[in-house]
């Protein structure tokens, strides 16, 4: 493997991991770093305390180096490092690469070292266990840097896998798949493949309503999300049935569809205003925006 020689500046991978993601991830990307990794190796221990140091207080030249030394040394030890604590690591790296090469400040060339470690990340759990929880942040990683790369079939394929595993460890419906699905759906419209798109998004709203109570406001952001989408979607449709090549659908089901999403929109809307009513009053200045962002949405 060879060794990175890049500028990296961590604390502004970790601080703009939001604003680096692609359009198609609802979580920052602090939430797939892991964090804590403590080895029985004292040297690999003391560097990876500075690799931590260097995030909140360190330079780029010093950042550089310091990842350099820790990433040999992971590649030369083998005492005191299992197989576990090498993927994170490799993860970790990863993704800061990509967090560095989306905000510009390194160039894309990079880009296949960083799926070079997201694959030696990967690979060591053949022998621990493919359903391992583990890999649900390590797929995600690697599927950013494939969106990156514009390569959006195998991102596709490895969210797919980390749903799977979510599905296994913690059902179908669970919450936690939901930036997942997100993702998901930002694929499929920068692929072109609005249908797609649409049925991401509607899957959503099926798991924020049967994960969370009927009024509870933890499903607001999903809801307020599709509704906004939904209308948008509608909204670009073109008005001329024989310019609608291109928007998932056939020409025949045209005002239909388009009627139909802005109705869906329109009950998104009128549920996420009554939940906020309900458990907050009906002055809240939530509410505002809600209303704004509804009366946007118009046929």
């Amino acid at each position: 493997m060879k060794r990175p020689h890049l500028p990296f500046n961590l604390l502004s991978a970790i601080l703009l991991l939001w604003s680096a993601m692609p359009a198609t991830a609802a979580q920052t990307h602090a939430d797939l770093l892991f964090t804590d990794i403590r080895t029985g190796n004292e040297i690999l221990n003391r560097q990876i305390s500075q690799f931590d140091a260097m995030a909140s207080e360190g330079t780029m030249e010093q950042a550089r180096d310091q990842v350099t030394r820790l990433l040999k040394t992971v590649a030369e030890t083998r005492r005191g490092l299992n197989s576990r604590q090498k993927s994170r690591l490799y993860s970790n790296a990863s993704l800061l690469i990509g967090g560095l090469v989306a905000t510009e400040t390194i160039g894309t060339e990079e880009l296949p070292f960083a799926l070079s470690l997201a694959d030696e990340a990967l690979q060591a759990y053949d022998d621990i266990d493919t359903f391992d929880a583990d890999l649900i942040t390590i797929l995600q990683v690697r599927a950013y840097i494939h969106e990156l790369m514009d390569e959006f079939d195998p991102a596709v394929e490895d969210l797919r896998r980390a749903q799977h595993i979510v599905h296994r460890h913690r059902g179908v419906y669970s919450e936690t798949q939901l930036p997942l699905v997100d993702r998901l759906a930002g694929i499929s419209i920068a692929s072109g493949r609005l249908t797609d798109a649409d049925r991401e998004y509607r899957f959503q709203v099926k798991i924020a309503e049967r994960e969370f109570g009927s009024e509870d406001s933890k499903k607001l952001p999903t809801l307020l999300k599709v509704a906004e989408y939904l209308a948008k979607r509608a909204e670009e449709m073109p008005t001329d049935m024989s310019s609608s090549a291109g928007i998932g659908f056939s020409p025949a089901d045209f005002n239909a569809v388009r009627s139909a999403m802005f109705r869906e929109s329109f009950e998104l809307y009128d549920r996420a205003i009554e939940i906020v009513e309900q458990s907050a009053g009906p002055d809240d200045p939530l509410l505002v925006d809600i209303l704004k962002s509804y009366s946007q949405a118009s046929i």
